[in-house]
């Protein structure tokens, strides 16, 4: 599954030249001053140059994960406690997530269902959590749970089940989300202190951790990526705990990201 994002990146990076090319050299058939065609063309040919380099490094990435595909896992809670998560490339945000040995476990991804979320969804880059439906879903596209902002005003995060039952909460310290993450985790079990380094980084909980210390050399041969960071959820953990720690993670990594 890893190899299906690294050709979304191949794809993109070449269809991204065209319009850069129009954008650049369009305009020295308008312009009469030698010296801004030459600017022109060195700065297109550095840009079409890096985005060489990525596309090429990118078909390496594509062959070299194709060929060893782990393949899919089943959610077992009490079998599969680690994960690592990679941010997809696509129209709209959206998260792969992976056990460490790269089997594809399932997917992060807004909920797009009209005009409006269509536009609210791009306010999520920036660094927001938009008062849109997340849906997490399992290796064949079921629905695992999904969680949503109470509004732009609110500092409060809901999440449910896959029937749209509650299974618990996120609040938030506003003012601090903007370089890092404070808050607690409210589930049927109790209520979970959640904080994280500057800019979202490494997050300590007892209900779920994320950390790129334990980043193995193994994980870069299997992902071909240097920044694979570990979550872990609690171990022993109930489903619907289970449910909500993947919920926390996905969060953290959509204020991050």
């Amino acid at each position: 599954m890893i190899h299906q994002r690294y050709f979304r990146i191949i794809c993109i990076s070449l269809l991204s030249i065209i319009p850069l090319s129009a954008g650049i050299l369009l305009p020295i058939f308008l312009i009469n001053d030698s010296e801004t065609v030459i600017t022109l063309i060195i700065s297109w040919a550095v840009t079409a140059a890096s985005i060489i380099i990525i596309t090429l490094y990118s078909v390496f990435c594509y062959f070299s994960t194709k060929k060893y595909d782990p393949g899919l896992r089943a959610l077992d809670y009490s079998t599969l406690d680690r994960f690592i998560v990679k941010t997809d490339v696509w129209f709209f945000k959206r998260l792969l997530i992976f056990d460490i040995d790269g089997k594809y476990v399932g997917m992060t991804k807004i909920d797009i269902n009209g005009i409006k979320s269509f536009f609210l969804s791009h306010l999520s880059y920036y660094n927001i959590i938009v008062p849109l439906l997340y849906r997490i879903y399992d290796h064949e596209g079921n629905v695992i749970c999904m969680f949503k902002r109470a509004g732009f005003k609110s500092a409060v995060v809901n999440i449910f089940d896959a029937d749209g039952e509650s299974i618990g909460r996120v609040e938030f310290d506003e003012f601090k989300t903007l370089i890092k993450f404070s808050g607690h985790a409210f589930t049927e079990n109790g209520t979970y202190q959640i904080s994280s380094e500057i800019f979202f980084e490494d997050a300590e909980s007892s209900l779920m951790k994320l950390s790129s210390f334990k980043n193995r050399v193994e994980y870069h041969y299997i992902f071909r990526d240097m920044n694979n960071e570990t979550a872990e959820l609690k171990s022993p953990i109930s489903e619907t705990e289970g449910k909500a720690g993947l919920a926390v993670l996905a969060l953290l990594y959509y204020f991050r990201w």
